[in-house]
């Protein structure tokens, strides 16, 4: 199974890879940081099961998970 993550920083996705594959160690995680590449992406890689999207606006934070 594959896992977008979509993050102005790159950290924030390997910080989600090492949680995911503690659990889930087949699971794969990718990072971009922008939606645009996200959809360019999703586009290319259809087997992604899954989308984490990291929003920050006005001091709040926010991850959104969707699921193909």
């Amino acid at each position: 199974m594959k896992i977008l993550h979509i993050a102005p920083d790159r950290n924030a996705a390997l910080v989600t890879e090492g949680v995911v594959r503690a659990m889930a160690p087949a699971v794969t995680v990718s990072w971009v940081d922008t939606p645009a590449a996200a959809l360019r992406r999703l586009h290319d890689e259809a087997e992604t099961a899954a989308v984490v999207l990291e929003a920050a606006r006005r001091g709040l934070e926010a991850d959104l998970v969707l699921v193909r």
